[in-house]
């Protein structure tokens, strides 16, 4: 049972059958093995291993991964002497398990981006969570792709991974560690986020853009469609966040659940791309508009608050485009890549559109708008 049958209290280890990651049955949150069914056990990283719990306290087995067979109940027995028998709940991670990036291709439009491959990788065997077409100029993902799978379980929590700034940046050198941990601090600290706006807006428009809202995260990936610790735990990392403002996080969790939902009634698990598209710009004192940027360095504008997000969905029955407005001002009436549809287009999603700008589109129109996407 993934809700009651682990350690929650320490790191939670990577499992694997079949070289993919092990995930429950949507409606029982539980994983139902035959006897003796074969597992991958794993605790990716260079100072990581399994432990294991006896009366005394927990032990460094020094392993990096481990095969066991189900032994009935969530009990497993290796051929290795030095965990030769244990509970499910008995084993753990000595610290969190280390999210493996790679480089792939090229992506987006003019092959301009680079793609990376987000996931674990278990002695030789390597699992994608998610991939997502970077914009290593920018520093900004064009979009992201993902499998939904379905589910109804909500992650048991698990132990803090300490510094999230730490886990999301780790092993950058230079200028890009430099440029980054600028970018999370202001979507991180109020007081960095007042002074670029500042620094932009001036003082007074500041004060208005800022007042009832502010700039945050958002994981394209979003962890929410994950049903496990570790698949959610990949999706933390900076080739998958850009910046949202907080007064559109209800329209898009409305949106994630309505997609959810759609998936469990299914069964089926769906192909999704979740993307940004334009510059988000905010009227100056002057009466013109300026291009919201999270950082300048070397007189280069990186980071861009992006103008739009977009869903596309692969639907059995052809794809479905969903489109909300990331912005805190009035939006003109009318997108040019996106003809609204109406609320109840897109025929089992139910999405409860909060704004007038939050949009379902006509696919064969959008598609023009993102033709670099590889359905």
């Amino acid at each position: 049972d993934f809700q009651n049958d682990f350690d929650t209290s320490n790191p939670l280890p990577i499992i694997l059958r079949d070289n993919k990651l092990l995930n429950p049955d949507p409606n029982t949150c539980s994983v139902v093995l035959p006897e003796g069914s074969k597992i991958l056990i794993g605790c990716p990283g260079d100072t990581n291993s399994i432990m294991y719990m006896q009366p005394h306290g927990r032990i460094d087995t020094g392993l990096k991964q481990l095969e066991a067979s189900c032994n009935g109940g969530s009990n497993f027995i290796s051929g290795n002497s030095l965990l030769d028998s244990f509970a499910l709940k008995e084993i753990s991670c000595k610290e969190q398990p280390k999210v493996t990036v790679r480089k792939t291709t090229k992506c987006g439009k003019d092959n301009q981006h680079q793609t990376y491959q987000c996931g674990y990788t278990i002695g030789n065997v390597f699992v994608w969570a998610f991939e997502s077409c970077y914009d290593e100029r920018l520093y900004i993902p064009s979009h992201v792709k993902y499998e939904i799978r379905p589910h109804t379980c909500t992650p048991a929590p698990t132990a803090p991974s300490g510094n999230i700034l730490t886990g999301l940046l780790e092993g950058l050198l230079g200028i890009v560690l430099y440029i980054l941990s600028a970018v999370f601090n202001v979507l991180t600290s109020l007081v960095a986020q007042k002074a670029r706006f500042i620094e932009l807006f001036g003082t007074e428009l500041a004060d208005v853009y800022l007042r009832d809202d502010n700039l945050e995260p958002c994981y394209l990936a979003n962890p929410f469609y994950f049903a496990t610790v570790a698949e959610q735990s990949g999706t933390t990392h900076y080739v998958n966040l850009a910046p949202q403002w907080k007064s559109v996080t209800e329209s898009l969790e409305s949106l994630q659940q309505g997609v959810q939902n759609y998936v469990n009634q299914g069964q089926n698990s769906l192909t999704v791309f979740s993307g940004t598209i334009g510059v988000l710009t905010l009227p100056t004192s002057l009466g013109s508009s300026r291009a919201l940027y999270l950082v300048t360095f070397l007189g280069s504008n990186v980071c861009p608050v992006p103008q739009y997000f977009y869903k596309v969905v692969i639907a059995d029955h052809g794809p479905l485009v969903f489109l909300i407005s990331n912005s805190i001002a009035a939006v003109p009436s009318g997108v040019p890549f996106c003809t609204d549809l109406g609320s109840d287009a897109h025929s089992g999603i139910s999405w409860n559109r909060k704004r007038s700008f939050d949009l379902c589109c006509d696919f064969e129109e959008f598609q023009k708008k993102v033709s670099y996407l590889q359905f």
